[in-house]
This record gives structure tokens, sequence and C-alpha cells, in this order.
């Protein structure tokens, strides 16, 4: 929903500024292990389900603004209980 709240507001800044991005916003957030791994526009789901099996996922943002999401197998952990 966020996403799609921010993609608008995105649009209408077209013609009253010149860089539109500068009036948006991203959010990142995790603890979603349903939705698993989500990389939109303006929003960055990472939960990958370590603890089940899954990665371990991070988001590296590099000082020019490149994006680049990074992951890592994980332990099955709730097996090992």
């Amino acid at each position: 929903m966020f996403d799609t709240h921010q993609s608008m507001l995105y649009s209408n800044l077209k013609s009253s500024t010149e860089d539109r991005l500068s009036g948006t916003m991203t959010v990142v957030y995790g603890h979603d292990a349903s939705s698993s791994l989500s990389v939109r526009t303006f929003t960055k789901g990472l939960d990958s389900g370590c603890v089940k099996g899954g990665k371990l996922t991070a988001l590296v943002v590099e000082d020019d603004g490149k994006q680049n999401i990074v992951q890592v197998k994980c332990k099955d952990y709730l097996k090992e209980k």
C-alpha cells in the first residue's frame, strides 16, 4: 500500500520539481516472513526466512544511491530443537 502511495506521489511531482525522488521516501522493513523477500521501488521487505532455513538478507546502499541485495544461506534453526 505504501509503495502505491509513493508511486502516486512521484507521478504528481512530475511538473512541480526537477528531482521528483526528493519528495518521496523509501521504507525498509523486516519481520514479514509470510511475504518473503519483497523489493519494490519505495518499499524493501527483507525477511527471507533465515530462522526457518531460508536466507539472511541485507540491502546495501552505496554512496551514489545504488542498491544491491546480498544473501547468505542459513541453518534451519527450528529443526535443531
